[in-house]
């Protein structure tokens, strides 16, 4: 009996549908419209951080006024320092939020990070001072390596000297046993 009701109850549903299909389409239609409408209102962020092809903040500024988003420039603080700004410009844009490429809404406010000049200096003598530690470790390993062939040049020649004196007392012994040895014939 239970089967027979779920056929009964799926055929009234599927009239139902049937029946109330223009209402369907006309809300599919409208809702077709609304996402249009909304698609047109919503713009994509533009790429500001691009590698190869940096951009200033004013740059930054003039795309996202022409897709219509507002700006929020924040800088860099001097903490932020980091070698990977060293070769970079003062009022370079460094990071975007929303990402590149999301859809937001026409007149968001978009955070731009931008790398004033004291954060670049900071930078580029953190990059410096990295460059120096490192040459400061090459030349310390360079120094203990010369020193560990000095010592061991030092070591070698101080067994060929005492090769050398066991050499001399054998060859001594033997030339005291062969007179011996001549003696006693």
């Amino acid at each position: 009996m239970i089967p027979k009701l779920l056929v009964n109850a799926g055929k009234l549903g599927l009239k139902m549908a049937v029946s109330h299909l223009p209402e369907v389409k006309q809300v599919a239609d409208e809702t077709r419209k609304h996402v249009k409408t909304h698609l047109d209102e919503t713009v994509k962020v533009p790429d500001l951080v691009r590698k190869g092809f940096p951009l200033t903040l004013e740059e930054a500024e003039r795309l996202l006024t022409n897709v219509g988003l507002e700006i929020l420039p924040v800088p860099l603080k001097p903490v932020e320092a980091a070698v990977a700004y060293a070769d970079d410009f003062a009022g370079q844009v460094v990071a975007v939020n929303p990402k590149p490429g999301k859809r937001v809404a026409k007149g968001t406010l978009v955070v731009v990070r931008y790398l004033p000049e004291e954060v670049l200096l900071a930078s580029q003598d953190l990059a410096a001072r990295n460059a120096r530690d490192k040459a400061d470790q090459k030349a310390a390993r360079a120094q203990r390596i010369a020193q560990r062939k000095d010592r061991l040049a030092d070591l070698m020649a101080d067994g060929k000297s005492k090769a050398g004196g066991v050499t001399t007392k054998a060859k001594e012994g033997l030339d005291q046993v062969l007179r011996k040895d001549k003696e006693g014939q």
